[in-house]
């Protein structure tokens, strides 16, 4: 395997998890770092107990009025819950505010990412926002959205400068194969220390960083 095919950017998708590299893209039910040393995901790393991320305050404000995208990441303490109302409850109990449905909706891959980044993994494993990615790429200037054809079209373009773009594999849609092969070029420019970062550099009550990168 290439040095290149080592670093992989990845999504979470309807079959589970979407993984692209140089070498091309699979859907996997279970995440997992085999045979990566550095790993882009579109999953909050670094998880807080104590109110909002700088990291997404920051990332928000880069994308303007796309910031809605990214969403707050979820308090660590509701990790474990399996429904929204017990979710609710903890949250606010912990943190004083509530979370969103779409927040509780990302938490079972949330843990899933967060167990194996504390399993002693030897990849180094990275945060990133696609959007942030696609606003990078665009030079700073915003896109239509990820939902309609131009908006598409474009970041398809962005990206075919870069990649050779495959069909979605079964378990992904299009715009699945667009944000993780965003997700690959800013961890491929995190590997070579040319990124830019969102966040003040705190970690969270298990020493991960809170930080996104594109």
């Amino acid at each position: 395997m290439s040095d290149a095919n080592r670093v992989a950017g990845v999504d979470g998708c309807r079959g589970g998890w979407i993984i692209a590299t140089t070498a091309g893209v699979r859907v996997s039910a279970r995440l997992d770092a085999g045979g990566v040393t550095h790993m882009g995901v579109d999953m909050p790393i670094g998880l807080s107990d104590a109110g909002p991320r700088v990291c997404d305050i920051e990332a928000r404000k880069f994308l303007g009025r796309d910031g809605s995208s990214v969403f707050p990441a979820p308090p660590r303490a509701i990790l474990g819950c399996v429904d929204y109302r017990t979710a609710l409850d903890v949250a606010r109990s912990t943190t004083g505010r509530g979370i969103s449905k779409q927040t509780f909706n990302i938490t079972a891959k949330v843990a899933e990412l967060d167990w194996l980044i504390q399993s002693g993994t030897d990849c180094e494993i990275v945060e990133v926002h696609p959007e942030c990615s696609f606003r990078t790429l665009n030079a700073g200037e915003p896109l239509p959205s990820k939902k309609t054809a131009l908006g598409q079209e474009l970041r398809r373009q962005l990206l075919a400068a870069h990649f050779d773009l495959p069909p979605p594999p079964r378990g992904a849609a299009p715009d699945d194969v667009l944000d993780a092969y965003a997700v690959l070029w800013s961890t491929m420019r995190f590997r070579s220390d040319v990124h830019r970062q969102f966040g003040d550099g705190q970690l969270d009550d298990r020493g991960i960083p809170m930080r996104i990168i594109c």
